[in-house]
């Protein structure tokens, strides 16, 4: 994980992926979006739209092994083929005991540079001045 926020810090885009994008993926994805000051409810809506997406190929599968024998239960797998609140909650709780913020997960815990973790932040936010239609009193938005 600490080399995919590396390549995020580098000048061009970043595409990272996997088969279902909800574990590996959906927790570095968590990690980049609260390194640029996503809310906890935004990076969580963002990790669960998961199982939305996942839901027709999810039951294609389940449907292909059951009308082939391989299982008999599909509640047996449906667990591990979709994303819980609980596994992003379990993540940003250890993170919170750990290191406190997840910065300090990226640079302890991932050993990431504090330079390198500020890039991202740089390449894909820009200061915004206050106005009355931008109430954003952190004064950054995404750009793009």
């Amino acid at each position: 994980m600490g080399s995919a926020h590396r390549s995020a810090a580098g000048p061009g885009p970043i595409m990272y992926h996997c088969t279902s994008g909800k574990d590996r993926t959906g927790v570095t994805t968590a990690i980049l979006m609260g390194l640029l000051g996503v809310s906890r409810a935004d990076i969580m809506a963002d990790f669960l739209l998961s199982n939305d997406r996942l839901a027709a190929s999810n039951n294609a599968t389940l449907d292909y092994l059951i009308s082939h024998g391989l299982i008999t239960d599909r509640t047996l797998l449906e667990p591990i083929m979709g994303v819980q609140a609980d596994f992003l909650d379990s993540f940003f709780g250890q993170v919170r005991k750990s290191y406190g913020i997840i910065e300090q997960f990226v640079i302890r815990g991932l050993g990431v540079d504090a330079a390198t973790v500020a890039k991202p932040q740089n390449k894909l936010l820009q200061q915004t001045r206050r106005y009355a239609d931008n109430p954003d009193p952190a004064g950054w938005r995404l750009t793009g």
